[in-house]
């Protein structure tokens, strides 16, 4: 039933989250953010971990977050050619919660340092429910 709400193919991809995720995962509401860069960077790496830090002290609402390298080269039409993905998997409460917080001053001045250099990026939110 997928192929009848999808605008193309899947892209799918692997990434290994380098910090602990069961929290995030906890949440009733994932929101999962891409960032498309040309290669992995430390410098990269140092941001995602400042930009958590601001939101686990300021973000109310928030369970908990984890980032990650994608393994594989990924396309993107930010890219020319393949790059690398950058995931951050935050756990909300709501989706309101996050769009509450993606408006405070902690947020907006500290969001550039995951958009500075990407090439691109794309959130998208998933809502847990138990069947």
């Amino acid at each position: 039933h997928l192929g009848t709400i999808m605008s193309g193919g899947p892209e799918l991809y692997h990434v290994k989250l380098t910090t602990p995720h069961t929290t995030a995962f906890s949440a009733p509401v994932l929101e999962l953010a891409t960032f498309y860069f040309e290669s992995e960077s430390s410098d990269v790496e140092a941001a995602f971990e400042k930009f958590a830090k601001v939101a686990a002290k300021s973000a109310e609402g928030l369970v908990g977050a984890a980032s990650g390298w994608s393994i594989e080269e990924v396309e993107h039409s930010s890219l020319k050619g393949k790059g690398k993905a950058r995931v951050l998997v935050a756990g909300w409460q709501s989706v309101d919660a996050h769009m509450k917080y993606r408006e405070t001053q902690e947020f907006k001045e500290s969001v550039p340092l995951l958009r500075e250099k990407a090439k691109g990026a794309e959130m998208h939110h998933a809502e847990l429910k138990a069947s």
